[in-house]
């Protein structure tokens, strides 16, 4: 039996005339490759779908690129790529970059105003314009329109050349709401706002604007404290910010701490001291009190409180406009301040002076009487005087101190009452002496 002869065949589907090599081509799509351009595309219904060139693979648009399925979803808006799964790997994307530099992987979001994508034409943006945005929906057993969460950067200002004024703001739904609300904002300044949009007398800073809420709008915590006192906050809270007063403003600090720690501290520091004392003086802490005076403040009105310290409810301190102080004298007997009375106010008084002497102070000028005081420092701590001795750091008590001037005084002028009765009844004595020596001295007739 012959063997058929081989021949070679020329096909036009092979070796097209028109340089392009197609596959199961007909009239609704297949895979058609041009040799001249070296771009394959992935034809459907009649239309390229998807084409592979020199610049790599390209899904044209309105079409999509679904990773993990079979087709895209709506959720809430049926996006061109879509990465889909049911695990962590298949539905995660990693960007990343291996290079000897500093360089980064980058996620870039591009906007323009100009209606046709890329064509070497350019259309500036506005102000307001949403630059990009990132969105977390959920299912909420109905459908996943329902958005939890947004970070959107905007334009925030007027651009140009060269100058593309930014913001970014943070938003998220209240429990029972459906739609977005912003919580935060960092304008193009580095201001940055919680719960507010602006602030006319802030350039960079922080605002907050916690609405009719009346808890804490600022608290600082720590793992490390643990004060027990959950009554006024979480027990790791040591610090807190908040309304004075619910309907009127003011601001209310607070700090708590454990064991004999302070719960507040001030602390002030400069450079350059300030020995003024008059109304021009300066100190590195500086309390200032004022009231209001039209649309701004001005000094506190006569015999009006300063600064008013404060415990239990009650009134310890006082300082008015005045410059005068106040201190509490007490209310009731299991809390009287202690008083004097027993001692000897005169004594004390002057041991005070000899103390101060002793520890450095120039000025005493002794006399012979000073040779009658028998009290010493020891007297002046167990009175409340002094809280500690002098050379132990110890403190003057200048309420008491004044307590006890006050009693010396009142001793001085038991002294002087009684010396006046006794002089007056020398002066009566002596009167009737006169009077005796004068009939003494008249003549016998």
């Amino acid at each position: 039996m012959n063997k058929p002869k081989a021949s070679l065949v020329s096909n036009p589907r092979i070796v097209p005339p028109d340089s392009l090599l197609k596959f199961g081509y007909s009239p609704s799509g297949g895979v058609e490759f041009d040799s001249t351009s070296a771009l394959l595309n992935i034809l459907y219904d009649g239309a390229a779908i998807a084409d592979i060139g020199p610049m790599g693979l390209a899904v044209r648009d309105g079409n999509g690129f679904v990773v993990g399925h079979s087709a895209q979803i709506t959720a809430p808006s049926t996006a061109e790529f879509q990465v889909l799964g049911t695990g962590g790997e298949d539905s995660s994307v990693n960007v990343g970059r291996w290079s000897a530099d500093s360089a980064p992987p980058a996620v870039t979001f591009v906007k323009s105003r100009d209606p046709a994508i890329f064509d070497g034409s350019y259309a500036v943006v506005s102000d307001g314009d949403d630059l990009g945005r990132i969105t977390w929906f959920a299912d909420d057993g109905t459908d996943l329109n329902t958005p939890a969460a947004r970070i959107l950067v905007e334009v925030d200002g007027t651009p140009g050349t060269n100058d593309m004024p930014g913001r970014i703001s943070f938003h998220t739904t209240p429990n029972g709401a459906a739609s977005l609300a912003e919580r935060m904002r960092i304008d193009n300044s580095g201001g940055v706002f919680v719960g507010e949009t602006s602030n006319a007398n802030m350039t960079r800073g922080l605002t907050i604007n916690q609405g009719a809420n009346d808890d804490e709008i600022l608290a600082l915590k720590s793992s490390d404290v643990d004060h027990g006192m959950t009554t006024r906050a979480e027990t790791d809270t040591f610090g807190v910010f908040k309304k004075g007063s619910t309907t009127n403003g003011g601001l209310e600090i607070n700090g708590w701490a454990e064991s004999s720690t302070p719960g507040l501290e001030f602390n002030g520091a400069n450079n350059v001291d300030n020995t003024s004392k008059d109304g021009t003086a300066l100190a590195p802490l500086l309390f200032q009190a004022a009231k209001k005076s039209g649309t701004t403040s001005g000094a506190v009105g006569a015999n009006g409180n300063l600064m008013v310290v404060r415990t239990g409810g009650g009134a310890k301190f006082i300082v008015d406009e005045d410059g005068e102080l106040f201190a509490s004298g007490g209310s009731a007997s299991t809390d009287m301040v202690t008083l004097y009375d027993g001692e000897d106010d005169i004594a004390l008084s002057r041991s005070f002076y000899h103390v101060m002497d002793k520890n450095g102070a120039k000025g005493l000028v002794r006399d012979r009487w000073d040779d009658w005081v028998k009290t010493g420092e020891d007297d002046l701590v167990e009175a409340g005087i002094l809280g500690a001795p002098l050379s132990e750091g110890g403190l003057v008590n200048f309420t008491g101190l004044t307590r006890l001037n006050t009693g010396a005084i009142w001793q001085l002028n038991t002294n002087h009452m009684t010396l006046v009765e006794r002089v007056d009844s020398l002066t009566l004595q002596l009167e009737s002496a006169t009077k005796q020596l004068a009939a003494l001295a008249e003549p016998i007739n």
